[in-house]
């Protein structure tokens, strides 16, 4: 078998809660069929095993992670020689994963010291009583999430459709400043513009208009820490032609107008 703990402190109200973590030098074979503990995050470390879930049997090589949602039918098992898995089952009580890992997401190859590293600090907080402990396997766990949430399901780095976002992302700080529109915008990443709109949707749940407004909104926060920038000089850097209209922008955003903002953050009265 291998090392097993289950945390105490269940009440606490963490955003992920780990319920057990642990290692299995020989996996057996397992079948589950709706609620268990929780979902899980495991990585099969040596030697191969078989994942059946959402109608699908995937072969789990080396240096893969698998993600199993609480409450889905599943059986993992060896594939033919003692299999070492190191897992981690956890609640999610704020729906916070569905926004990070999508509910079927394949399994992923991945550099297995990222994940090791990460189960490494769980073990350790979860075999150490204590709030700060529980606290800490939370923080642990969710930065493990995040950096599988950046990885693509091929295990191929970036996909497409994210580097197009990042080359639009990075064409927007470059030219915020400028009149742009969508068929700017579409033309640099060499797509539709309604398959722009798509990308951002999908990828950032934003319009890319609204994406560039709050940009613009943002680059104007910056500027306005030097006080001998007029407020017009900032309109017109952050790609505003009329002061008015930014004005009225900027408090719709920022709930105060840009004076007024200058005046609450930046020079406070003594």
């Amino acid at each position: 078998m291998g090392n097993v703990f289950f945390p105490d402190l269940d009440e606490l109200p963490l955003p992920f809660r780990v319920i057990a973590v642990g290692n299995n030098e020989e996996e057996r074979y397992i079948a589950r069929q709706g609620v268990f503990l929780g979902s899980h995050l495991m990585l099969s470390r040596k030697n191969c095993g078989m994942l059946e879930i959402n109608d699908a049997t995937y072969m789990l090589e080396e240096g893969m992670v698998f993600y199993i949602e609480t409450g889905r039918d599943h059986a993992y098992y060896p594939a033919k020689d003692k299999w070492n898995t190191c897992w981690i089952v956890f609640s999610d009580p704020k729906g916070i994963l569905n926004a990070l890992l999508p509910p079927k997401m394949p399994p992923q190859k991945i550099d297995p010291a990222l994940y090791e590293k990460h189960h490494h600090e769980i073990l350790s907080y979860a075999a150490t009583p204590g709030v700060a402990s529980a606290y800490a396997a939370s923080a642990s766990l969710y930065n493990l999430i995040i950096s599988l949430a950046t990885i693509n399901p091929a295990g191929k780095g970036e996909s497409k459709t994210q580097k197009k976002l990042d080359a639009l992302l990075l064409f927007i700080a470059q030219n915020y400043g400028s009149d742009l529109g969508l068929s700017e915008l579409a033309a640099c990443a060499g797509i539709s513009e309604q398959y722009l709109c798509r990308i951002f949707k999908n990828e950032l749940d934003i319009s890319p208009y609204e994406y560039l407004i709050r940009y613009r909104i943002k680059k104007a926060k910056e500027l306005m820490c030097d006080k001998h920038i007029p407020i017009h000089k900032i309109s017109g850097l952050t790609g505003f032609k009329d002061v008015s209209y930014f004005c009225h922008v900027f408090s719709r955003y920022e709930g105060l107008s840009p004076q007024k903002y200058r005046e609450a953050f930046y020079h406070p009265k003594k």
